[in-house]
């Protein structure tokens, strides 16, 4: 009945006030931790380097400490790392390598869309970005790899990754191929 789910709701309301309080409580703790023993952790840094990047001129100043940037599994990047990736890099000298499919930090804000939105805007626009596709594999045996891909197939799709596993990333057997269609040019 409706008064019974209003009671419920009220309930579950209190619980809910009650949780916040104990982690807001236990988050002062945790900080105040950290300042008595002068430590940092992983999302302070981020914290304190997307301030420091936000001012122009210091931004500028360590984006031409460096010549290239590279960053490996990407798939597993947060909305705050590519802030500062976008703040460090000139745009040419940004290389990012990743596999959506292997993406497993979604529980530490990872977003793969981050990956996926650039992988599809590589596609299209190849003038300044080029995509190479890691799908050759030369350690499986054939057999395994026609496995996976079937077991893939179904899987791996746009509604589910992001991606068309069988349109875009099933793994090919190297040694059933012509070496010379291994280029990366």
């Amino acid at each position: 009945s409706y008064e019974e789910d209003f009671r419920r709701l009220t309930a579950l309301k209190e619980h809910t006030q009650n949780f916040i309080k104990i982690i807001k409580r236990f988050a002062e703790i945790y900080a105040e931790n950290k300042r008595e023993e002068n430590v940092l952790d992983f999302n302070d840094l981020e914290h304190y380097t997307i301030k420091l990047l936000k001012d122009e001129e210091t931004a500028n100043e360590i984006k031409q400490k460096f010549s290239y940037i590279f960053v490996d599994e990407y798939q597993d990047v947060n909305d705050k790392q590519e802030y500062i990736l976008k703040s460090l890099t000139s745009g040419s000298n940004y290389n990012m390598i990743g596999d959506v499919k292997q993406s497993i930090y979604k529980f530490r804000n990872s977003s793969p869309k981050i990956f996926l939105d650039k992988y599809n805007k590589f596609l299209v626009d190849t003038e300044s970005n080029k995509v190479i596709k890691f799908n050759l594999n030369f350690r499986s045996n054939k057999n395994i790899l026609f496995f996976a891909n079937n077991i893939f197939d179904k899987l791996i799709t746009n509604k589910t990754v992001g991606i068309n596993y069988s349109k875009d990333a099933r793994f090919e057997s190297l040694s059933e191929f012509d070496k010379s269609r291994v280029s990366l040019n």
